[in-house]
């Protein structure tokens, strides 16, 4: 099933956000 992907997959299909700009900003934050 798809749902065995990264759970940030689901959600940002949930919120309608492209994943790139969920990745995105986990990555500006992990960098902090």
């Amino acid at each position: 099933t798809r749902s065995e992907g990264c759970p940030r997959e689901s959600i940002a299909q949930h919120l309608g956000l492209p994943l790139d700009k969920i990745m995105l900003a986990i990555h500006n934050l992990t960098q902090e």
